[in-house]
């Protein structure tokens, strides 16, 4: 496995990846097992090092996630850079998930947008976000999402657009019909701008 220098050069999901196969004993050597050990301290900073793996604080999920979960707040709260943000532009890649406290029934498969509505780019910009989320579909449809996330077990998948700008009349009309194309399908879609 090739280890990247920070933390701002992983995805989520890749660090996502790397925590998993150390908790489910997917390493193939016990050399490997402790590389991966010491690379997550390392790169993470976290002040308690890798006791946070083993050791979650009260009230914190004994699980890859949770140790995501408290790697990110941790480095956010202390001002340091978080997780490489992958965009619309990236088309193969998800670029951030959540389970939202306010949905615990849900989980938001993040699409970061930051391009402008309603501009003589407008075409472009659909196709982009039309590839993206087909990703994302078939990333949910394959069963891809349980095993890279085993939270989200029995939760039911957003595609959470994040969008740095109000959606236009076209975009509007884009997000219906994705809408209405998802309906029955036990996927929803969601636009919020930022």
């Amino acid at each position: 496995m090739q280890f990247k220098a920070s933390i701002s050069e992983y995805t989520e999901k890749e660090f996502l990846e790397i925590l998993n196969k150390l908790f489910n004993g997917q390493c193939s050597t016990e050399q490997e097992y402790h590389d991966l050990l010491e690379h997550v301290e390392q790169i993470s900073q976290h002040p308690k090092g890798n006791e946070i793996l083993f050791y979650p604080a009260p009230g914190v999920e004994d699980s890859p996630e949770g140790v995501l979960r408290t790697i990110k707040e941790w480095r956010k709260a202390n001002g340091l850079p978080g997780f490489k943000k992958a965009s619309i532009l990236d088309d193969c890649t998800i670029d951030t998930w959540a389970i939202p406290e306010s949905a615990p029934g849900k989980i938001h498969l993040i699409i970061t947008d930051h391009f402008k509505w309603g501009n003589e780019n407008e075409a472009q910009h659909l196709k982009l976000l039309q590839e993206k989320i087909n990703t994302y579909l078939a990333f949910i449809k394959s069963g891809e999402l349980t095993s890279a996330i085993p939270s989200s077990e029995g939760k039911t998948p957003v595609i959470f657009v994040e969008g740095k700008y109000p959606l236009s009349e076209q975009a509007l009309k884009f997000f219906s019909a994705v809408d209405q194309a998802l309906n029955g399908t036990g996927i929803e879609v969601a636009f919020e701008s930022r």
